[in-house]
């Protein structure tokens, strides 16, 4: 634990001023993220949440609180996850980034245009 502790404080000197833009970018996908979801949520329903923590919590706190814990859970864990492991943090956040612009872009317009086949499969 103590080698965990001095890992995160090493890495954290300086992170914010090395990492800023790709933070902007990061945090600006995940709120995209969760505007999108909550747009669909309140047309859609709940159950149409694919993330299934997402969906839980939706079920639990509503449609525009379920997003938004979930989006503040995934900013949370990829600069936790960016610290840690400085040396790929920026393909940390480029690639969340990129998963959460996508996921926006699906709860918009994508699911007019694409379905995926996991849809056969998901329990919710």
């Amino acid at each position: 634990m103590k080698q965990i502790r001095q890992r995160f404080a090493t890495n954290w000197i300086g992170f914010w001023d090395d990492w800023k833009v790709f933070m902007v970018v990061f945090f600006a996908a995940l709120l995209a993220d969760a505007l999108s979801t909550i747009h669909f949520m309140r047309y859609e329903g709940v159950e149409a949440e694919m993330h299934p923590m997402v969906n839980l919590v939706s079920r639990r706190i509503g449609p525009v609180w379920g997003p938004l814990v979930g989006a503040l859970s995934k900013a949370a864990a990829g600069v936790i996850a960016a610290v840690y492991f400085r040396r790929i943090a920026g393909f940390i956040f480029g690639l969340s980034s990129l998963i959460s612009v996508w996921a926006a872009w699906f709860n918009l317009w994508g699911y007019r245009v694409y379905e995926p086949n996991i849809y056969v499969w998901w329990p919710f």
